[in-house]
């Protein structure tokens, strides 16, 4: 049986390319909680919040370390995923509060067995359905989780043949001439999708386990400190919450 509190911190290191490609500072999972399928890493050379997810199958356990063989990281999973709701409350159908997650089992393959609260267990197959921040189980009262309605695909053979794309087709040229246009240029940067930004909420309520200094050599956290709000946010303004993820538990 696994934790995810057992791979937070952990440095993943690519023996393909003698490259060390970040640490985990999460996981993701269906809404169901059934399967982890990612590792969140974030790496201090590509900006310190930027997430990489890296499926679960290519992670490998060595003696020492947690390694890859290749770069098989994902940008935009195809299902939809949550990260684990460490630090997430725990409701059951009937409006109780049970607990407050703090760490997940799952086996080899990754499927969740129980999510540990700080005050009992609960099997995975309670759950109704999740997300980072909140869990519903199964109380006494029965709800249907909902779902997404599919989204129709269009017909591209339909819509080349509408009169609509015939008048579209009329002013391509113009449409072209606006791409190429300086203006349009100097905005292609704000297109762009922004970035995803990575949760440090996990962090909340560990130890610190040494200080963490400065880049002048002062104490910004002291060894011991209980991490809440005001410590995540001390620590990302100075550049360091990977730090702080690999030393607290």
């Amino acid at each position: 049986m696994k934790k995810i509190s057992n791979y937070l911190g952990r440095q993943i290191i690519n023996l393909a390319v003698a490259k060390e490609e970040g640490i985990i500072i999460n996981g993701m999972l269906d809404d169901k909680l059934k399967k982890l399928s990612y590792f969140v890493i974030v790496n201090e050379e590509n900006y310190e919040d930027l997430e990489l997810l890296l499926p679960l199958k290519s992670v490998l356990q060595g003696t020492d370390i947690l390694y890859i063989t290749n770069s098989n990281f994902v940008e935009n999973p195809e299902a939809k995923f949550i990260k684990c709701p460490l630090n997430a409350r725990v409701f059951n159908t009937d409006g109780e509060l049970i607990g407050i997650v703090k760490d997940i089992t799952f086996d080899d393959k990754g499927y969740t067995q129980s999510l540990v609260l700080e005050n009992g267990e609960i099997l995975q197959k309670e759950v109704v359905t999740a997300s980072s921040s909140l869990v519903t189980v199964k109380g006494l009262r029965k709800i249907r989780a909902s779902r997404k309605k599919p989204v129709k695909t269009p017909n591209v053979e339909e819509m080349m043949n509408s009169p609509e794309a015939t008048e579209n087709y009329e002013t391509y040229e113009s449409y072209e001439s606006y791409e190429d246009a300086p203006e349009r240029k100097h905005c292609a940067e704000a297109d762009q999708p922004p970035r995803i930004i990575a949760d440090y909420s996990f962090l909340l309520g560990r130890k610190v386990t040494k200080d963490i200094r400065s880049y002048g050599a002062e104490i910004l956290i002291p060894e011991n400190t209980i991490i809440d709000d005001c410590v995540v946010k001390l620590a990302r303004h100075n550049g360091k919450l990977v730090e702080l993820t690999v030393n607290s538990k």
